[in-house]
């Protein structure tokens, strides 16, 4: 019948469990591509990646479920560092800093952070009006303003303020390490 065409033609399992027909067996896939599931994927991988798919997406949810609780305590922490800073409680204004940059505050006017602080030219701010969380890193826009800040052991600290987008270039902070 097929003669000596017969170890050429014929049906062969690929790495995937997925049957290939192929005329050669330099022709077989082996599961990269070309199986009747698409993409070379036997019924059970399909299976796989779709668990992977629900379990990566679950743990988004809980990353950002958490990321999401964090938000009021960034919130209240810019809040309160510009409180502070309108107030003219320096004291306070450099306790909300984070140690860099609080350390870097104090050396760049000569002089101690809580009179340094207060130097410093911060516009009035608004209410917020979007926090974004990171981990252990969040963004407060107040307004046109934005606060980046670091969760410590503390609590959340103000790592720059008075920031303003520069275009495609990083934000122009007012304070900041």
């Amino acid at each position: 019948m097929l003669g000596g065409f017969a170890p050429l033609l014929g049906e062969r399992r690929g790495d995937t469990g997925a049957t290939v027909t192929a005329m050669h067996d330099s022709e077989i896939d082996h599961g990269r591509a070309g199986s009747r599931f698409g993409r070379g994927l036997s019924p059970g991988a399909l299976v796989s990646r779709a668990s992977l798919a629900c379990a990566a997406v679950a743990a988004l949810l809980v990353v950002s479920g958490c990321a999401s609780s964090k938000a009021p305590e960034a919130e209240d922490a810019a809040l309160r560092f510009y409180q502070a800073f309108e107030g003219s409680d320096g004291a306070t204004a450099c306790d909300l800093l984070a140690p860099k940059t609080r350390d870097d505050v104090a050396s760049s006017s000569g002089t101690d952070c809580a009179k340094a602080i207060l130097e410093e030219q911060l516009p009035a701010v608004e209410s917020p009006s979007g926090t974004t969380v990171f981990g252990d890193q969040a963004q407060v826009k107040l307004g046109a303003e934005t606060v980046f800040l670091a969760e410590f052991p503390d609590g959340w600290k103000v790592v720059a303020a008075g920031c303003t987008p520069n275009g495609d270039l990083p934000y122009d902070c007012e304070v900041q390490a």
